[in-house]
């Protein structure tokens, strides 16, 4: 029997600019990501039979899922046969992250999943296929793949599939506050919401670029993503109101929501306004970026 077990880090988009559309109604992107400490855990035993146990503070959000449909399995299942292999797993999700909460939960779950299963084979394939497996589930799995791979900050492009590795310095040592209203926000009816003339098809960021330059380009899926749940909106403004505190350097909403996020320079600063807010948020978090 061989066991390994990941921590599927909270995917945070701190900026994302819509350049365009495909054809095949892809959207293209440009978004600087971080990762923080904030995570679920997945466990993959080898075992004579599939089998699926979730657990943990945001369970009960996934109860009454088949089983099948979990993407954890099928990222299992397409990593085996993408591989022509037949291992069986016991697998064990514990579950920390809020569903659709716009951090890239699921996709951070099944990048997990994808590189234990890796790790577990005998002749295990290339970072390049795995990444290849990872796209084809969702666009946000080749940069989650990075996470146990590079660096934990990234440009990323194009529907997702374009990552560059960056080096702020700021977000070296930075700390992130996230809150999120505990209402699920559907990444699908966000981009209808956005119009063609927001897409920004000329921007043009250097890869240099500088962390303030990075923040001014902000989401262009927050006002969207407001039109469908109010209550980002209120959480936007409580952050707001943090602006005066110690090591306070931005907030926003992260990838299509509805989680909204405050970065600081330092983690001690992000749990210092933690206990200033969370009595008025439904979810909060605060940690370091890893």
């Amino acid at each position: 029997m061989a066991s390994i077990s990941l921590k599927a880090h909270a995917k945070i988009n701190l900026t994302l600019t819509i350049t365009g559309r495909r054809d095949d109604g892809y959207h293209l992107m440009d978004s600087l990501v971080v990762f923080a400490d904030l995570g679920d855990q997945i466990t993959l035993t080898t075992n004579d039979a599939d089998q699926l146990t979730i657990k943990g503070q945001q369970a009960d959000a996934l109860k009454g899922l088949d089983a099948a449909k979990n993407i954890l399995m099928i990222a299992l299942n397409a990593y085996r046969k993408h591989m022509d292999w037949d291992e069986k797993f016991a697998l064990t999700l514990e579950k920390n992250i809020p569903v659709a909460a716009g951090i890239g939960g699921g996709s951070s779950d099944a990048a997990a999943v994808l590189t234990a299963a890796n790790r577990l084979n005998s002749s295990p394939c290339s970072d390049a296929d795995l990444a290849e497996i990872g796209l084809e589930i969702g666009a946000d799995l080749p940069v989650c793949l990075k996470q146990y791979q590079l660096s934990t900050q990234w440009r990323m492009q194009g529907i997702g599939e374009d990552l560059t590795p960056l080096s702020i310095d700021p977000l070296n040592k930075a700390g992130l506050l996230l809150v999120n209203p505990m209402v699920g926000v559907s990444t699908k009816d966000v981009f209808k919401q956005l119009s063609l003339s927001a897409y920004n098809k000329n921007n043009s960021l250097r890869q240099d670029a500088d962390l303030a330059t990075w923040l001014a380009h902000g989401n262009d899926l927050t006002a969207p993503a407001m039109a469908l749940e109010p209550k980002i909106q209120h959480q936007i403004d409580y952050l707001s109101s943090l602006q005066g505190q110690d090591g306070y350097l931005h907030h926003g909403m992260s990838g299509s929501g509805a989680t909204c996020y405050a970065l600081f320079d330092h983690p001690d600063a992000a749990n210092f306004a933690q206990e200033a807010i969370k009595h008025k948020m439904a979810w909060s978090w605060a940690g370091k970026i890893i």
